[in-house]
C-alpha cells in the first residue's frame, strides 16, 4: 500500500493525527528520534521500531478514539496522500470484475478503514493487540506482514486455485518480491536502484506512477 498506492508512507501521518488528538502523549515521544537513528545504522529493527512507536503514541487508546482517529485519517489520505494513477488501475480491475486483494504490513486499524473506501474486497495487513479492556497493546497478534509471511496468509485465507488464477500484482518495495513472484503478471512501482534492478533481472514490468 505505501508508495505504492500512496504518495508516501502512511504510519508516521497517522501517528501525527493521533498526537493532534492526543497531545499528552508527545512526552512519552521524545526518544523517539535516537530509535530512529539506531534503526538506519541496525542496531534496532524496522519491527521494534515500529513497536516503540505504537507505545509512545498510541499506548492505551481505546477502540472508540482509535476508530474516530482513523476515520480522519482516511478522509484525509484519500484527499492528499492517493497517486491518480493507483486509484485509475484499481477502479479499471474493479470495473473488469477482478477480485481486489491488498496486502500490508502497516497496522490493521488504519489499513482496514482507507482500504475498504479504495474498494478493496479482501484485505490484509498486520494485526494490532488489544486488551480484555479494549486498550491498545503495544504488540503484534501474529506476524509483522512482510515478504513470505504476506504470501502465506493470502494464500491460506483465500479459496482460490493460485495455480491457474490469473494474478496481478503491484508493489514498490524488495520485500515483495515473495509477492511479485506468484503473480502471473507483476507490476514494480516506482522502485528504487535495487528493487529496479530486481524487476528488471525478472522481467517485471516498471511503472512510474
Amino acid at each position: 500500500m505505501d508508495k505504492t498506492i500512496t504518495k508516501f508512507d502512511t504510519y508516521i501521518p497517522f501517528l501525527l493525527i493521533a498526537l493532534i488528538c492526543r497531545p499528552y502523549r508527545l512526552i512519552f515521544s521524545i526518544h523517539l528520534p535516537v530509535l530512529i537513528l539506531l534503526n538506519k545504522l541496525n542496531f534496532l529493527s524496522s519491527t521494534k521500531l515500529k513497536l516503540f512507536f505504537l507505545k509512545s503514541i498510541l499506548g492505551g487508546i481505546s477502540t472508540n478514539r482509535m476508530k474516530m482517529i482513523s476515520r480522519l485519517f482516511t478522509k484525509i489520505q484519500l484527499k492528499v496522500n492517493i497517486r491518480k494513477r493507483a486509484l485509475e488501475k484499481i477502479l479499471k480491475h474493479k470495473n473488469d470484475g477482478d477480485i481486489l486483494v491488498l496486502a500490508s504490513a502497516s497496522f490493521d486499524f488504519y489499513v482496514n478503514s482507507l482500504a475498504k473506501k479504495l474498494h478493496f474486497q479482501h484485505i490484509f495487513s498486520t494485526k494490532s493487540c488489544w486488551s480484555s479492556d479494549n486498550k491498545l497493546l503495544a504488540k503484534i497478534n501474529g506476524h509483522n506482514l512482510k515478504g513470505v509471511k504476506k504470501v502465506d496468509l493470502i494464500i491460506s485465507s483465500l479459496d482460490y486455485d493460485f495455480e491457474s488464477t490469473n494474478i496481478f500484482c503491484y508493489s514498490d518495495h524488495i520485500s515483495d518480491l515473495p509477492l511479485l513472484s506468484i503473480a502471473n503478471q507483476a507490476f514494480v512501482v516506482n522502485p528504487k536502484k535495487q528493487m529496479k534492478k530486481k524487476a528488471k533481472s525478472m522481467n517485471y514490468n516498471i511503472l512510474n506512477w
